[in-house]
């Protein structure tokens, strides 16, 4: 997946928000009151930057008539990308350390944990679940295998 067109793509539990208070014709400051939130925090929800929590989605319920569960789905959808996004990045760093790891003959001696690819990212993603390791930088020294 292209780390890119998943950022263009993501959408945030705030932009129901936003769209909810053009059609109640609400704003963020009436909707802090309602939620007995400030400002600040509704502002940080619609931008992104702060969660819908269970509570708040049970608040937004109410305000806007859609099932809380659903604001729990946006907000777990959004975070879901975001690590997504971490991990594909956390991927291209360990590229770059990819050819300390004899990873050729590594699949041939066990080619069900380690199958042959030549794509990097393949190798990254194979090389952590055969070494138990979330990044590869992560490993002490960063010495040869």
């Amino acid at each position: 997946m292209n780390k890119e067109l998943l950022k263009e793509n993501i959408v945030t539990p705030g932009m129901y928000i936003e769209e909810y208070l053009e059609v109640y014709n609400m704003s963020q400051l009436e909707l802090a009151q309602k939620l007995g939130l400030n400002k600040k925090t509704v502002n940080e929800i619609i931008q992104g930057k702060a969660p819908v929590t269970p509570t708040t989605a049970q608040k937004l319920e109410y305000i806007f008539g859609l099932k809380a569960y659903l604001w729990n789905r946006f907000e777990q959808e959004y975070e879901e990308k975001i690590e997504k996004i971490k991990d594909m990045e956390s991927i291209e760093n360990d590229k770059q350390i990819l050819d300390k790891f004899p990873y050729n003959d590594l699949s041939k001696r066990n080619i069900e944990l380690l199958p042959p690819t030549r794509n990097k990212e393949e190798r990254v993603i194979n090389i952590r679940k055969f070494l138990s390791e979330y990044k590869l930088t992560n490993i002490k020294d960063n010495k040869t295998i």
